[in-house]
């Protein structure tokens, strides 16, 4: 079925708009981080250190990610999008192989459900993925896009390959352990 170029631009420009407004929320977030006191940061520091069931590093064990990266050069770590530098507060963790191969799960915890209803019906640029998801998304970049109830995971493996069928099968680890992570002693 082909979609009207207006509809489609329409779709496109609402998924734009969406993602302005997420930006605009994280550097907000942001804003507040540098706002704080060297005693709230780290003391926010320490709670996200504690808040395992936010923890993007507790739905992916090391084991689990060594097939796509190969031997593991560090323990998995907390970062910022985009940022190679640990951070205990970040978004995102980062599975490195000896030889720099890389995979990186990003989680949001909350708009997984409303973004997925966005990219309904997007243009065919994009392949659908049937799995224990609410609706899956992979992008030609070499990312796993994966909503589950409220959550949204990105599974980023443009730097191990960009091989689809490794991002879906590091999903179908991931998805049952929204709301049952592991515990760290497991997935180091």
């Amino acid at each position: 079925m082909t979609m009207p170029c207006g509809r489609a631009l329409t779709m496109v420009a609402g998924v734009l708009a969406c993602a302005s407004s997420f930006a605009a929320c994280k550097n907000a977030d942001e804003s507040e981080r540098e706002r704080q006191s060297p005693f709230q940061m780290a003391e926010n520091a320490s709670s996200a250190g504690r808040g395992e069931a936010q923890d993007p590093c507790t739905l992916l064990s090391a084991e689990d990610a060594e097939p796509y990266v190969g031997a593991l050069a560090v323990a998995p770590f907390r970062a910022s999008d985009g940022s190679d530098t640990p951070d205990v507060a970040g978004e995102e963790c980062v599975y490195r192989g000896e030889d720099g191969r890389h995979v990186t799960v990003l989680v949001d915890w909350r708009g997984g459900g409303m973004m997925g209803r966005v990219l309904e019906g997007f243009p065919e640029s994009v392949g659908e993925v049937p799995g224990p998801w609410d609706k899956a998304t992979w992008t030609a970049g070499g990312a796993l896009f994966v909503y589950k109830g409220d959550a949204q995971i990105r599974i980023d493996v443009s730097a191990a390959g960009s091989r689809e069928d490794d991002a879906v099968a590091m999903a179908r680890e991931i998805v049952p352990r929204i709301g049952h992570p592991l515990s760290y002693s497991r997935s180091k």
